[in-house]
């Protein structure tokens, strides 16, 4: 009866050791790097070989291997283990903060297009910047103008000439 029960502990211990393995690579190889990148391959590398050698660890005390090999399991495998227990636990916050965040920035990002928004005049013109602004009264809110603005245009307030890798000013 007792070895049916450590069997089923032991069961359980490497089907939630795989499982956090899984998330870690998930979030840290998987998402971040590309399909057949050298990255990715380390990473999944490591991903097998990390665990494997974290069971090696505390398992070789028990199975009576040589003293040198359990030194030599010892310090890569427990380290791991504390590793990847820290890294659970920041991907785990992580995992509460991300929708927080994608909601701020998708926020700040309409509210960045609604500012940049071109109003144009009768003539086709832009005005959303200092260098070509508003017709006479159509200034932005807060903001005011100087007299220079009421002269002739400069050359920064001529026309844009469009070319194939962008806008140059002629």
């Amino acid at each position: 009866m007792a070895a049916v029960i450590f069997a089923l502990v032991a069961l359980v211990v490497l089907a939630l050791l795989a499982t956090v393995h899984r998330y870690v690579w998930r979030r840290l190889v998987g998402d971040t790097t590309a399909p057949g990148s050298t990255l990715r391959t380390v990473g999944t590398v490591a991903a097998f070989v990390l665990p494997l050698l974290s069971v090696g660890a505390m398992t070789s005390g028990r199975i009576g291997a040589p003293f040198w090999l359990q030194q030599v399991l010892a310090w890569p495998g427990f380290l791991w283990l504390a590793a990847l227990m820290y890294l659970t636990l920041a991907l785990l916050v992580g995992e509460f903060v991300r929708p927080v965040l994608r909601r701020v920035l998708a926020r700040r990002d309409a509210a960045a297009a609604d500012r940049t928004t071109v109003a144009l005049s009768s003539d086709g013109r832009r005005h959303d910047d200092k260098r070509n602004p508003p017709p006479y009264g159509r200034t932005r809110p807060g903001r005011s103008r100087s007299l220079h603005h009421l002269g002739r245009p400069g050359p920064r307030d001529r026309p844009a000439r469009r070319t194939g890798t962008g806008v140059i000013r002629s």
